[in-house]
């Protein structure tokens, strides 16, 4: 198990590293949840809004998902444990692979399926990250 360097130096840059990991994390998790309510507004309410699903899809993931680049790098800078780091990078992974299954749907449309699957774990992952990273600091 990883442990957290405890020099001044060090655990100073962590803290602060620890931090912005965790603001990345809730800013990327509320992007989510404002997808979830733009997609749902797009089938209620009509097509306008989803393309501000859309557009707000693009920011976050495209063309390399910003906010979870930026915690795996963190996390790596923070010195969390080592689980913590594979469990950004598969959310990088994830929200990588979030607009590509959704433009295979004219070729493959049963993979397309896995749209929202992947937004739900988009949605809870970053929860799971924050909690886990909220007891290091």
């Amino acid at each position: 198990m990883d442990t957290i360097a405890s020099t001044p130096i060090a655990t100073a840059r962590g803290r602060w590293a620890r931090h912005a990991y965790l603001i990345f994390a809730g800013l990327f998790w509320l992007g989510v949840v404002a997808q979830a309510f733009l997609a749902g507004a797009g089938i209620f309410m009509g097509g306008g809004w989803l393309q501000a699903h859309s557009a707000l899809g693009h920011l976050l993931t495209s063309p390399l998902p910003l906010g979870p680049l930026a915690m795996l790098l963190l996390s790596v800078a923070g010195r969390l444990p080592r689980a913590d780091r594979w469990w950004c990078a598969l959310l990088l992974v994830l929200a990588t692979l979030q607009p590509v299954v959704l433009y295979l749907r004219g070729v493959l449309p049963w993979l397309s399926a896995f749209h929202p699957v992947i937004a739900l774990v988009l949605f809870a992952l970053p929860l799971f990250l924050i909690v886990r990273g909220r007891r290091i600091l």
